[in-house]
C-alpha cells in the first residue's frame, strides 16, 4: 500500500496542506518546487553548449560517490533526461529509465575508481547507436577528469549533498495518487476562484495544467464566470472517464447555465495519453455546449485540453463558434473573418487525421488476420 500523501507533508488533510503551502511552510518546500516545475515545464528547455554551460548545469547536480549519472540529449543539445543510478545497475535498467525517443547523445559522469564500469557503459550506449559527448570522472578532490578535455571545474561536498536531494517529482510515485489528485483539485479551486478570465488567462491555463496533467484517467470540468468576467465556481471532476475518453451528459451542465450570476463558461479536460490534439468527439462536445450556452445568451470562453506538458486552446486554434453574446442586450456579436476562415480547415485537418488513423488500424488488423 502506498504512503499517505498528506502524512508525507506532516498534514492530515487537503485543507491543512493547502494552508501550509500558502504559508510557505518548510514541510511543503518540495511540493512548492514541484508545482513551480510543472508550471514552467511547458516552455522550459535546458540547452547545454560549451563547457561553461555544462559546469553550470552540473553544479548542485552531481552524483553521490557510489552513483553514475546519465544525461541524455537530442541533436540540439537539449537535456531530455537526467538520472542517477547505483554504479552496479544493469545497463537494461539504466536505459529503461533514461530512454527518450528523440535522445541520441549521452554524457556519463561518475567518481574515480569506476573507470572500467564507465567504459563498459560507454560501449553499451555506442552499441545502441548513441553518440557519447563525454565520459567524465570526478577525482578525490571533486575535480573533473574529462575524456574530451573540457577543462577544470572544482566541486564541493555540498554539491554532492544537493545532488542527492530527491525531487518530489520522483517521490510522488511512492505516495497515494488518489490523495494527490484530491489535493490538486482542491488547490486548483482555491487558486482559480476570483481570477479574471481575460486579465489572468495565462495563470488560469497554468493552474489547470498543474492540476490535471498527471491524472491517469480522463476528467472533464468547467469554470463559470460572472458579468465582470471573474471566476465564480470551479468543478474539476464533473465527468470521469477512462484512459481514452469521458462520456459527457449535457443535462448535468444545465444547472450551471441556469444560474443567474453565470455569464459564461470555460470547459476543460485532460488527455492521459499526453497528446493535446482534440478528437472529433472533443469538437462535437464543444459545439453542443456552445449551442446550449447560446440558448441562454451566455458564452463559452474556451475549451482547454491538458496534456503532460502543454495545453490546447480551442479559442487560440479558432475552433469555437462564430458568435458570442452580450448578455445585457442579448446582442449577437460576429467574430473576426480570420476566425471564420480558419475554423473549418482546422476541423477538417483533425477529421482527416482521425480517418487516416482509423484506416491504418483497420489495415493493420486485416494484415494480422491474413498472416494467421
Amino acid at each position: 500500500m502506498k504512503d499517505s500523501f498528506y502524512k508525507y507533508f506532516n498534514c492530515n488533510n487537503k485543507e491543512e496542506l493547502y494552508l501550509k503551502l500558502k504559508q510557505n511552510s518548510i514541510d511543503t518546500h518540495k511540493l512548492g518546487k514541484y508545482l513551480k516545475f510543472n508550471q514552467e515545464k511547458e516552455n522550459k528547455k535546458i540547452v547545454i553548449r560549451g563547457q561553461n554551460k555544462l559546469f553550470d548545469y552540473l553544479k548542485n547536480n552531481i552524483p553521490d560517490r557510489d552513483e553514475v549519472q546519465i544525461i541524455m540529449f537530442n541533436s540540439n543539445m537539449e537535456v531530455l533526461s537526467d538520472n542517477k543510478f547505483p554504479i552496479n545497475t544493469q545497463f537494461k535498467d539504466i536505459l529503461d529509465k533514461s530512454y527518450v525517443e528523440t535522445a541520441n547523445h549521452v554524457i556519463l559522469l561518475s567518481h574515480e575508481n569506476e573507470y572500467n564500469k564507465l567504459l563498459r557503459l560507454e560501449m553499451d550506449f555506442k552499441l545502441f547507436g548513441y553518440k557519447i559527448i563525454d565520459r567524465i570522472e570526478l577525482d578525490k578532490n571533486l575535480e573533473l577528469d574529462s575524456k574530451n578535455g573540457i577543462g577544470n571545474c572544482q566541486f564541493t561536498e555540498e554539491d554532492i549533498i544537493n545532488g542527492k536531494n530527491k525531487n518530489f517529482k520522483e517521490e510522488k510515485k511512492k505516495i497515494n495518487s488518489k490523495e494527490l489528485h484530491e489535493f490538486m483539485d482542491y488547490y486548483a479551486k482555491n487558486e482559480l476562484l476570483g481570477l479574471n478570465i481575460k486579465d489572468d488567462r495565462k495563470k488560469i491555463k497554468e493552474i489547470l495544467k498543474i492540476a490535471n496533467q498527471e491524472k491517469s484517467q480522463e476528467y472533464f470540468g468547467l469554470i463559470t464566470y460572472n458579468k465582470d468576467q471573474n471566476i465564480t465556481n470551479i468543478e474539476t471532476s464533473l465527468f470521469k472517464g477512462g484512459i481514452r475518453e469521458a462520456k459527457i451528459d449535457p443535462i448535468i451542465i444545465t444547472p450551471f447555465l441556469l444560474h443567474q450570476d453565470t455569464d459564461g463558461l470555460i470547459i476543460f479536460h485532460n488527455h492521459p495519453s499526453g497528446s493535446i490534439s482534440p478528437s472529433q468527439g472533443d469538437i462535437q462536445v464543444t459545439e453542443t455546449i456552445e449551442k446550449m450556452a447560446m440558448r441562454f445568451y451566455k458564452n463559452v470562453e474556451d475549451h482547454f485540453i491538458i496534456g503532460k506538458n502543454k495545453t490546447f486552446s480551442f479559442r487560440e486554434e479558432f475552433l469555437l463558434s462564430n458568435y458570442s453574446y452580450e448578455r445585457s442586450s442579448n446582442k449577437e456579436l460576429s467574430i473576426s473573418e480570420k476566425e471564420i476562415n480558419l475554423k473549418e480547415p482546422v476541423k477538417n485537418k483533425i477529421k482527416s487525421k482521425e480517418i487516416t488513423k482509423e484506416k491504418s488500424t483497420r489495415n493493420r488488423l486485416r494484415s494480422r488476420g491474413q498472416e494467421r
